[in-house]
């Protein structure tokens, strides 16, 4: 039954990410990715700098020097596309074979599905673009954490470490979910052995060397980065209050269709029908009472469950990140805890 679960959630996880892949966004930063793949390719060597954040600050290097690897093997846009598609959707299935040890079925199930269908995972998941493979790192995540601190396997420390790399090199920003681990290492009353120490000393020489070329880059143009920042931050009080409850608008628009079709609503129910379009639509509701659902279970049982801990601190991150640090990105971080929301949306259903 789970290997039969877990065939047809790879199959709708493909599908839905690979049909009609050639309608995927393809606009300035997917080129410019491209291209300078393309650059690394035809050079030889690899890059100091990715492309160019909100804030004008060059990104580190990770995801160009990854679109140079898939365009390597597939010399085009769509065919670097698919890649990055596919490892989203092998990487819902290995949620899946992991967390149903975890978690009660309803939970497991639910949270892959969701993470399989859901309309933002799938557009946020088959594209050019850096942000588009966090989901991934965020699963993998996830995994280390637990197998870390939960198993007490210290090995995974370097794991873990390894993914914390990757997260920096697509989007120096996803920071804010590495920087929640010492509070769930904290809450979660583990103590560090030897063998503990070992690795995490290993794991953050690893960081460190690896991010040296790139840090020393933005050292030796601190001075424009930091006009950059200054430049793009000019918002009085008011204007940060507004831009930030347009942020939490952005992350609540993870569980509607609104905000995707836009003018396409109507085209919507007319392709479906109308008996399976409300059906559809009474879904994506249903996931709104579900996470809500969700969010109360866990604050009852959270003292119990490391996993819920780990949910908890995860999702408080990205809200905590949205409101002090950030107004711009809301539902790409929103993409990126795809594995803790999804797991809150199970324990809603299971409440229910």
């Amino acid at each position: 039954m789970e290997t039969t679960g877990l065939a047809v959630l790879l199959f709708l996880s493909l599908f839905l990410r690979l049909h009609y892949l050639s309608d995927m966004e393809y606009k300035v930063a997917e080129r410019l990715a491209y291209n300078m793949a393309g650059n690394v390719l035809e050079q030889g060597r690899l890059p100091l700098y990715g492309i160019p954040s909100s804030l004008g600050i060059p990104n580190p290097p990770g995801f160009v020097t990854l679109v140079a690897l898939f365009r390597f093997f597939i010399p085009s846009p769509l065919g670097v596309a698919g890649i990055i598609a596919a490892i989203n959707a092998l990487s819902i299935v290995f949620f899946a074979a992991f967390m149903r040890k975890r978690a009660a079925p309803i939970v497991v199930w639910t949270a892959a599905f969701f993470l399989a269908a859901s309309p933002w995972a799938v557009i946020f998941s088959r594209k050019i673009w850096a942000q588009d493979l966090l989901v991934p790192l965020a699963v993998l995540l996830m995994f280390s954490t637990v197998k870390v601190l939960q198993d007490r396997k210290p090995a995974y420390w370097l794991l873990m470490a390894f993914v914390l790399l990757g997260m920096f090199q697509l989007h120096f920003s996803s920071l804010y979910l590495g920087l929640a681990l010492p509070v769930v290492l904290i809450w979660s009353g583990v103590r560090l052995g030897r063998k503990d120490c070992l690795f995490i000393g290993i794991g953050v020489l690893i960081l460190i060397v690896s991010c040296l070329p790139y840090a020393l880059y933005i050292m030796n143009t601190f001075r424009d980065c930091l006009e950059n920042v200054d430049s793009s931050r000019k918002m009085g009080p008011l204007t940060q209050l507004i831009e930030t409850g347009r942020g939490l608008l952005r992350v609540a628009s993870v569980y509607s269709l609104e905000p995707i079709l836009k003018t396409h609503s109507t085209s919507f129910r007319n392709y479906f029908g109308i008996i399976l379009s409300p059906v559809i639509w009474l879904v994506h509701w249903g996931m709104i009472v579900s996470a809500l659902g969700g969010g109360i279970a866990l604050l009852k049982q959270v003292r119990q469950d490391f996993l819920m801990k780990y949910v908890m601190v995860t999702v408080g991150s990205m809200i905590f990140y949205l409101l002090i640090i950030s107004t711009r990105t809301g539902i790409i971080y929103m993409v990126a805890l795809f594995p803790a929301i999804a797991l809150l949306i199970g324990w809603g259903i299971e409440s229910i």
